[in-house]
């Protein structure tokens, strides 16, 4: 069972090597260090608390996870269009985990 303080704090090296996985495969595009660089320029402070609606909704807006005001269903995710057409950060994608806690975490993690 994953916490919000169980993540924000696991100390996890294969954490690392996947994000670094995902930056170096997608050219920069992907990974979650890329989507924590997005999520502070939206204004989110990095204690893994929820930055609240407006800033969610931003972050969310800008890699492609909500469109037309309404948050998209992981089967509306465009995953087959050309590379190049995909939001930056757009992947890996979290929502699964619950957003509001495990991402909003996960995008806090001191290793990335």
């Amino acid at each position: 069972d994953w916490s919000s303080e169980a993540l924000l704090n696991f100390p996890c090296q294969d954490l690392r090597t996947i994000d670094r996985l995902w930056v170096k495969y997608s050219r920069g595009k992907f990974g979650f260090s890329v989507q924590k660089e997005i999520y502070v320029a939206c204004g989110a402070k990095l204690d893994g608390q929820y930055p609240g609606r407006e800033i969610w909704n931003k972050f969310c807006e800008r890699v492609g996870w909500k469109a037309a005001g309404r948050y998209l269903n992981y089967s509306e995710l465009q995953f087959n269009r050309p590379f190049s057409e995909s939001p930056k950060g757009e992947l890996p994608l979290f929502k699964v985990f619950g957003v509001t806690v495990l991402g909003n975490s996960l995008l806090s993690h001191k290793d990335l």
